[in-house]
């Protein structure tokens, strides 16, 4: 994962990463991958309560002096 030490933004919108996908993204963030992520793009990505709980309970985790994660809106799709 070095090579990804650096990054800033990361853009998953429309990737239907759903709960569970959105689930192993907090486990790594909160074993501090990514830590210069600064921006994550979750627009379209289907994901319900229960992956929303597990990415905010990441960041919590984190050292966050400044705020390190911004959020753009998050739409989930309702049957």
């Amino acid at each position: 994962m070095s090579v990804l030490k650096h990054l800033k933004h990361l853009g998953l919108s429309y990737n239907h990463i759903g709960d569970e996908g959105m689930k192993a993204f907090a486990l790594s963030l909160s074993m501090g991958a990514l830590n210069n992520l600064r921006h994550v793009d979750l627009r379209w990505s289907l994901i319900g309560d229960e992956g929303v709980k597990a990415f905010y309970e990441a960041l919590s985790m984190r050292d966050l002096h400044s705020p390190s994660i911004c959020i753009a809106p998050l739409y989930r799709q309702f049957a």
